[in-house]
């Protein structure tokens, strides 16, 4: 009774919160979508590994015309010029595991709808100041699909969205913001649930038991929804991988790296300690089920990268980039005191082990995705982003393998290929102008000159002025 309150309420703050989201929606409208004509660039298609210099491209209602050798390449009238010498255009990039403030619970309990429109349309910003043009946001209320729908529709700036329903725990649940399921039966019917509202997959969390998984995963088929999410602890890694489109946060690998699996209890006290525990023999063994399972796996390092000591607490506190974000965002405080400073110590000895993982699957050729988990711990929208792709590089990785993973798997996961994540004919016009070459160097991300959201172009300058009026909104009073 006492959940079934909570979670009455939460969406009552949901619809509540929709509200002050969407209340912006006239006044940052869209503008009709120009023609444009990005002249002398670079284009970085990410069909493959290759660069095609000194083309033009060709924008058109939004979406990609064509490109080609900028000598002859015949410029339409009143085409709206952009400078690309000396540049490169690269598809704009997907942020696979988000946590949008629109209602619902927080990664404090609170309810999001309690965000002010400036801070939710500050939110958004974020990723589009950063090259993010699509988010795959992993908690969702019917909030969510109404800022999705509005996004989709030209109605309200941001990056296109797709959306889980609420995360499906075991009883008790993780953490007290998921939403239990101990039955079976109940779990399929909010399958069912979800479906008919049209959200676009479903979640799962690491407390369920063996049978209320097998129900969300044969009743997410019967529905046509894939399952994400922590694969639970009570699932075994080879069971589990018939079931999950795609794996969060290497979860299932801590367990399974374990020396006996069956040992790990349910709950936060042994919850990726298991990663302690990993080899390279066990890594090869484990990656070789994924790669066969042909399941994506979203690793989300930048995350475990803020679950530090104390002492580095203090220094990722103080970001030069989290003053973009509100205030009520700044807290790491809940996650922190979820995983105490022994858990955490542990989580950073074993950081190399789970660069290994990230480094075996590329080698296997099991698919990767790039997440943030943001704005957990501090873990500022789009500058995260930026951050994982570091470290997949980090892990081995090439620059080309890093960004195919912010960019054309996403589109391959989501069955949405020709759409975005490549530039080709057709595609949305969801572009970002570097000043040097990605490929060349990771680092050569954070050189944005300007940003394309489905033929919304966003210059460098209103870029800067946006981020500038935030900070000045959220800064503290002196």
């Amino acid at each position: 009774m006492r959940n079934s309150a909570k979670r009455t309420n939460l969406l009552r703050a949901a619809e509540a919160g929709v509200a002050l989201v969407l209340s912006l929606a006239i006044a940052s409208v869209q503008a009709r979508a120009e023609d444009f004509a990005i002249t002398h660039v670079s284009v970085v298609p990410m069909d493959r590994e290759r660069v095609i210099s000194d083309q033009t491209l060709l924008v058109h209602d939004g979406r990609v015309l064509s490109y080609g050798p900028a000598a002859s390449m015949a410029l339409p009238k009143g085409v709206r010029l952009i400078d690309g010498r000396g540049r490169y255009v690269i598809p704009g990039l997907s942020d696979m595991h988000v946590h949008i403030p629109v209602g619902g619970p927080t990664v404090d309990g609170a309810a999001e709808g309690s965000l002010s429109p400036d801070a939710s349309a500050a939110f958004l910003d974020l990723f589009i100041a950063n090259g993010v043009t699509t988010v795959r946001n992993m908690a969702g209320v019917e909030a969510h699909l109404k800022l999705r729908n509005a996004i989709n529709a030209g109605k309200r700036e941001g990056p296109r969205i797709f959306t889980a329903s609420a995360i499906m725990d075991g009883a008790p649940p993780l953490i007290s913001y998921t939403t239990p399921f101990g039955k079976p039966d109940a779990a399929r019917a909010y399958v069912r649930w979800s479906a008919q509202k049209g959200f676009d997959f479903i979640k799962v969390y690491s407390t369920l038991r063996s049978d209320a998984f097998e129900a969300i995963v044969d009743e997410a088929r019967k529905r046509k929804l894939p399952v994400t999410g922590h694969l639970p602890q009570r699932v075994t890694f080879d069971h589990g991988l018939q079931g999950m489109r795609s794996i969060e946060h290497l979860s299932g690998f801590d367990v399974a790296l374990w020396p006996d699996p069956s040992k790990v209890s349910p709950g936060i006290p042994d919850l990726y300690t298991g990663f302690a525990f990993g080899t390279e023999a066990k890594i090869e063994a484990l990656v070789a089920k994924v790669k066969e399972a042909g399941v994506w796996n979203d690793p989300t390092l930048v995350v475990y990268d803020h679950l530090t000591n104390e002492l580095d607490r203090e220094k990722r506190q103080h970001l030069p980039e989290s003053k973009y974000l509100p205030p009520e965002l700044r807290d790491d405080k809940l996650f922190n005191q979820v995983f105490d400073a022994r858990h955490r110590a542990t989580l950073e000895g074993s950081r190399s082990v789970r660069l290994a993982i990230v480094k075996a699957l590329s080698d296997a050729g099991a698919p990767l995705l790039t997440g943030t988990d943001t704005p957990a711990l501090v873990v500022v929208p789009g500058f995260a982003l930026h951050g994982e792709l570091k470290d997949f590089v980090e892990a081995g990785l090439t620059p080309y393998q890093a960004l195919a993973a912010s960019t054309a798997e996403p589109a391959r996961y989501l069955d949405r290929v020709g759409q975005f994540g490549t530039i080709v004919p057709g595609a949305s016009a969801d572009l970002v102008l570097l000043a040097a070459n990605p490929l060349d160097d990771i680092n050569n991300i954070d050189r944005i000159e300007g940003v394309m959201v489905r033929g919304r172009w966003y210059p460098r300058r209103e870029i800067d002025a946006r981020l500038e009026a935030h900070a000045a909104k959220f800064a503290a009073p002196r």
